[in-house]
């Protein structure tokens, strides 16, 4: 746990001089996770940080990650972002060997 919260907060810190430039990030953020790379690890992430070709960098790196992710994102399956869903449904497609999820709550 104290490794996630100190990761969390040298992420926060690294953020305010990157630009915006998602290649860019990503390159940072492999460069944070390295020690924690290829262990097996589940990294969790929010839709700030989360893409479809983060994820499938860091799936070669033998680390998996879990998040919510703007459709808006480069590599999204045109099927997940176009699919309208009524209560309670989903739909799923692979972008290479990651799998994209979208659901719609029941509520």
């Amino acid at each position: 746990m104290l490794i996630t919260v100190g990761l969390k907060m040298k992420a926060k810190m690294k953020l305010t001089v990157l630009k915006r430039s998602e290649c860019f990030f990503h390159d940072e953020l492999v460069e944070l996770l390295e020690p924690l790379l290829e262990k097996g690890r589940t990294l969790w992430m929010d839709n700030f940080y989360n893409s479809p070709a983060l994820a499938q960098r860091l799936k070669s790196l033998k680390t998996d990650c879990v998040g919510t992710l703007h459709l808006s994102r480069k590599d999204v399956p045109q099927t997940v972002k176009d699919k309208k869903l009524k209560k309670g449904e989903l739909v799923a497609q692979h972008s290479g060997l990651v799998s994209v999820l979208k659901w719609k709550d029941k509520k």
